[in-house]
């Protein structure tokens, strides 16, 4: 087995974590099965605005030197604790984690519904019980047993070999230094992230002049178009189609200080912060709203609370109206008389409530309401056919006095219909 070694600290650029994975994967340490570990932790984060030129050389001036662009871009550094090595066995992939420090994204998600307790979880690994502290991680779930279990990138993938972590991660550091000395860590390399609060302003926006359209391929998404216009009044860089498309919405009026906009961007976000849905999509979605800045990987979630705060509210109108209509119904409702009496009515409403199949026929339930709201049940063998039937008379016997959800209805027998 390796010997550990005192951990050490690092800061390194986001846009050189592949490269620090891959560095760990080749300077790996073949150990004894399970007889490794491996500790990888993520101590902090922070952003910084960053300015970023080009020499442009269709612009040139009188002494032939050209003009230079510049624009900002807004990206992350990560510190690290590494020590030790790494050693594997893993189940079947269900899902991967990533730590925003709010809350853990889920995606990969294979038709399994994610335990709870992996939207808030530490990256803890439950196969070699390691913290490592990395920006993903992965959920393992074992079809036998139904248990899940939450490993690392390595315990995924290897079996009995381990990593050894400290050398990549110098290494990482190392160049991180020599950016600086160089400044070349102002690439446009980098990952691009976005303030959630003022981008979901742009979307707002957005939708308030092109509706809403979501990612399927085909058309400019509104996650996209508010990014293109986020990106522009960022002086960040976008294609000459994306100029074109912030031109066509500063001709439609586009104004990301619109009182409506601001106010709906700010209602939605507290309305998913506050919600107490808490499903895969939805935990998602609250981990995503509550980044101080978001990555492009997660605009489109942002995009999609919108839509989803409008069915809510379209569903919460249907309610409300729905449990009117019902009070109302419970308010007037009353039955047509006593145990064994006849009644007669004429059928102002009709419907077919439920059938089932039985060893003598099909049996059906109807439903009648008569000119005065008052509803009558009849459960029979006989098909009642709906063409013309209001307006037509209807004729039987109490069997049965009831009530459903607090309406009283009146259970018929022995009925006939005529036109």
């Amino acid at each position: 087995m390796t010997e550990r070694t005192t951990a050490m600290t690092y800061s390194i650029p986001e846009q050189n974590f592949e490269s620090l994975e891959r560095k760990l994967t080749r300077i790996k340490n073949k150990c004894a099965k399970y007889g490794c570990d491996f500790h990888f932790e993520r101590i902090g984060e922070h952003f910084e605005d960053q300015t970023f030129q080009e020499y442009d050389y269709d612009a040139v001036d009188a002494f032939g030197t050209p003009a230079t662009k510049k624009w900002t871009v807004t990206v992350k550094y990560i510190d690290i604790d590494v020590e030790g090595t790494a050693s594997v066995n893993g189940w079947q992939f269900a899902a991967s984690l990533e730590y925003t420090g709010k809350g853990n994204i889920i995606s990969g998600v294979s038709g399994l519904e994610i335990p709870e307790r992996y939207y808030s979880c530490d990256p803890w690994c439950e196969h070699c019980k390691t913290m490592r502290d990395r920006r993903h991680s992965y959920i393992v779930f074992n079809e036998e047993s139904g248990e899940f279990k939450q490993v690392g990138k390595s315990c995924l993938k290897d079996f009995t070999g381990g990593l050894i972590a400290e050398a990549a991660a110098m290494c990482e550091s190392f160049f991180k230094s020599c950016e600086e000395a160089t400044e070349f860590h102002g690439s446009s390399s980098g990952k691009t992230y976005f303030k959630t609060e003022e981008y979901m302003t742009y979307v707002a926006e957005t939708i308030r002049l092109f509706g809403y359209t979501k990612r399927d391929g085909y058309c400019e998404s509104t996650a996209d178009r508010a990014e293109e216009l986020y990106r522009s009044a960022h002086h960040m860089r976008i294609n000459q189609y994306a100029e074109e498309r912030v031109y066509e919405a500063k001709n439609r009026g586009f104004n990301i200080e619109t009182a409506e906009s601001v106010e709906l961007a700010k209602t939605v976000r507290e309305w998913i912060l506050s919600s107490d849905r808490d499903d895969n999509y939805f935990h998602n979605l609250k981990v995503a709203c509550s980044l101080e800045c978001g990555d492009y990987t997660v605009i489109g979630l942002l995009a999609s609370a919108f839509p989803t705060y409008n069915r809510e509210l379209e569903y919460e109108a249907e309610k409300r109206t729905r449990e009117a209509k019902e009070a109302e119904e419970r308010a007037k409702s009353s039955w047509m008389g006593k145990v064994g009496d006849k009644v007669k009515f004429e059928i102002a409403d009709f419907a077919v409530l439920t059938s089932w199949e039985t060893q003598w026929g099909i049996t059906h339930v109807y439903k009648f309401v008569n000119h005065d709201g008052l509803i009558a049940t009849w459960k029979t063998s006989n098909w009642v056919d709906d063409h013309g039937i209001i307006g037509s008379t209807i004729k039987g016997t109490i069997k049965e006095l009831k009530e459903y959800r607090g309406i009283k209805q009146t259970e018929l027998t022995r009925c006939k219909i005529a036109a």
